[in-house]
């Protein structure tokens, strides 16, 4: 898995809003969106991270410009997209955790970071230590 990552393919888990999870074969030809619970079928087939709807891009767009720009906290930000309607991946209202998530998530300007939690069979999940991620700038 970490050498996977290291290559820049996925390491798993949802892509997140405004990105999809793109099926690539063995020589890195596309092969189709690879929807929410679907996965990819063969051993030599990849997943990257794509841009999805514009309309979810330009949101992340200006998540990050209220952010940066003009100074907004999470939870403002999260009560302006709730007040335009709109609603996260999982069709839920935002919450300042959610906008967080996005501003905090390297994914959203190319990078690749993988195994910050382990998690074994029957035990807690653990925090592992900057060192022992695995990256892809």
């Amino acid at each position: 898995q970490s050498r996977i990552v290291k290559l820049g393919f996925s390491g798993g888990g949802p892509a997140g809003y405004g990105l999809r999870r793109l099926l690539v074969d063995g020589s890195g030809n596309p092969k189709g969106i690879l929807h929410h619970d679907e996965r990819k079928g063969l051993a030599s087939d990849r997943v990257v991270l794509v841009p999805g709807p514009e309309n979810e891009v330009s949101t992340v767009r200006w998540i990050f410009n209220q952010f940066v720009k003009r100074r907004k906290t999470a939870v403002e930000i999260a009560a302006a997209l709730n007040a335009r309607g709109l609603v996260t991946e999982f069709g839920r209202p935002w919450t300042g955790e959610c906008v967080g998530t996005i501003l905090a998530s390297e994914k959203y300007i190319g990078n690749s970071v993988w195994n910050r939690i382990s998690h074994r069979l029957l035990q807690n999940r653990v925090r592992n230590p900057p060192g022992a991620f695995v990256r892809a700038d």
